[in-house]
């Protein structure tokens, strides 16, 4: 690789090379099947590249585990002083962090000792900002690997001493507000998902709403059917392609199962008008077990369809309710103790749609 700078520097600086600031070296790991390699407690400490899977911190003194004095004289893991750069050089390539004590890595690193007048913060923060730089750089079939000889020619820029102190601060200044903006953010929606639930067992439970009237289910809707039974829809009746009939396994927790497909012919969905599906009929299973499965037919499916037996469909008046709401209120928690308390049958125990009131509404709804 040859030595071509990455873009224009300040008067003062100058490009380099990695091998003109560092020496580059690898780890080791002894061999897995013997406990006695490694240690949980005293030991040589040292990293692997899981080890700083989502670590942000500049500086690391150890792993999960250490090596054992035995482990690491049965490997090939050299002990890096202090201010050593660790840069893991596979799976994945671009982790990186400081060794805040004398410390050894696995054979995943490519480690920099960096000579006098470098500044070990100002390194990582190149290095972890080159990542997509390096990554090119790397070969390999299995995983993407960088070799310790071209990470040794990778340009570097290389700024006065105190240059380097100064864009280290102000990089670390920006992270750490980078850091508190990130949790104040996940602060603020861990707060709005509990106050979104809240709303929403307060709703539905009847506490928000105890002052709305409540309507039977047939007060807000124009039609209320289950699918044909019996002699009405045979297995015989079923074809490789034509309008579609939608069973139970179509019905998911508040979304329409598309990919489960079952056919009958023109004529037959012809003969079946009344469970013939429009956009937005809300489809739910008769059957109660550990939830109540429930969708809305979509607008858009692009095919025509009726319902088939324990599918039941409620057709809403628009007019005086949302079906995405009844659809919400359907699948909360209280309706479903209600529903628990009606089902009727013991081999299979099933809900008749026509005989609850689970619908509070208010007067504008």
């Amino acid at each position: 690789m040859s030595l071509e700078p990455r873009w224009p520097v300040p008067r003062g600086w100058g490009w380099t090379s990695i091998e003109s600031i560092a020496d580059v070296t690898g780890g080791g790991t002894p061999p897995a099947n013997d406990p006695l390699n490694f240690s949980d407690g005293g030991g040589v400490p040292w990293v692997t590249p899981a080890d700083l899977t989502d670590y942000e911190s500049t500086y690391i003194k150890r792993g999960r585990r250490n090596l054992s004095e035995r482990g690491y004289k049965n490997s090939a893991a050299k002990l890096l002083p202090a201010g050593a750069v660790l840069f893991t050089s596979r799976a994945p390539i671009g982790y990186c962090a400081i060794a805040a004590n004398p410390i050894a890595t696995n054979q995943g690193f490519k480690s920099l000792i960096l000579f006098g007048g470098i500044s070990g913060e100002f390194t990582r923060h190149y290095l972890r900002w080159s990542k997509p730089f390096l990554e090119s750089l790397a070969s390999g079939t299995t995983f993407l690997e960088l070799s310790g000889s071209k990470l040794q020619q990778v340009p570097f820029p290389l700024p006065p001493v105190a240059e380097q102190k100064r864009i280290v601060a102000k990089l670390d200044a920006l992270n750490s507000k980078s850091a508190r903006a990130r949790a104040e953010l996940a602060r603020i929606e861990t707060l709005v998902s509990r106050y979104k639930v809240a709303v929403l067992r307060k709703a539905f439970s009847g506490e928000l709403t105890k002052e709305w009237p409540v309507l039977a289910l047939d007060r807000v809707s124009e039609a209320i059917f289950d699918g044909p039974f019996g002699s009405n829809l045979k297995s015989a009746d079923y074809t490789s392609e034509g309008p579609r009939v939608v069973r139970l396994e179509n019905i998911g927790t508040r979304v329409f199962i598309e990919e489960k497909r079952t056919h009958i012919s023109d004529e037959k969905f012809q003969s079946l008008g009344r469970h013939q599906l429009q956009a937005n009929d809300l489809l739910f299973s008769s059957f109660v077990s550990e939830e109540i499965r429930a969708c809305l037919f979509p607008a858009d499916i692009g095919f025509k369809a009726i319902n088939k037996a324990d599918c039941f469909c409620v057709r809403f008046d628009t007019t005086k309710i949302d079906p995405q709401f009844a659809l919400l209120q359907l699948t909360t928690e209280a309706t479903y103790r209600h529903f628990v308390q009606q089902v009727h049958g013991a081999t299979r125990p099933r809900i008749r749609v026509r005989t609850h009131n689970w619908l509070s509404l208010s007067a504008e709804t």
